[in-house]
């Protein structure tokens, strides 16, 4: 398009101009081309590297950006940010009462829990099993059940907890009852 730049007079013509465009990749519009103005433009803000982009630009209005948020000391990262997008950060997983860490959780990966194995060493059921009994003597009867609940479940799906070749009946029930 084009705007008059000046007016027609007796000694002079009109002087009509095209309008200034817009360079959509660095700037947007901030005053449209009138009759008798040019179009302006600004420049696009620039997300920093401790930003993302929530709101895009378009040909008449500048992008808008967000402080990109910081996993908790509990969290790892599951997804990184993006130009468009904020990381997405999760809980640590916790290891259930009969299972133990086999990989520590890192900044951007979880923790990776396994059951009691065969090959695990005698010492260890030793000590986890005192854990066991201590984290169980001190739980409420909703969490005795769930874990009762949870050994049966496993041994049902025939995953073979080896902790329950471990541990006799008596210990079992004694752990289940909170003695």
């Amino acid at each position: 398009g084009e705007y008059v730049n000046s007016p027609c007079t007796k000694s002079q013509d009109t002087d009509c101009r095209m309008c200034h465009e817009c360079d959509s990749k660095l700037e947007y519009e901030t005053i449209q081309c009138g009759l008798y103005s040019d179009r302006e433009c600004a420049l696009l803000t620039n997300c920093s590297l401790a930003e993302y982009t929530i709101v895009p630009s378009t040909t008449t209005s500048d992008r808008v950006c967000s402080l990109l948020s910081t996993c908790q000391s509990n969290e790892f990262q599951l997804l990184p940010p993006t130009f468009t997008s904020d990381r997405e950060c999760m809980a640590i997983s916790t290891c259930l009462l009969y299972e133990h860490e086999v990989v520590a959780p890192t900044l951007t990966s979880d923790r990776l829990c396994s059951c009691v194995g065969p090959d695990d060493v005698l010492v260890q059921y030793d000590i986890q099993l005192v854990e066991l009994e201590n984290s169980i003597r001190f739980a409420d009867e909703t969490q005795r059940l769930d874990f009762v609940k949870d050994v049966v479940d496993s041994f049902v799906d025939s995953i073979g907890i080896t902790l329950l070749s471990v541990l006799t009946q008596e210990q079992l029930e004694s752990i289940a009852s909170g003695a």
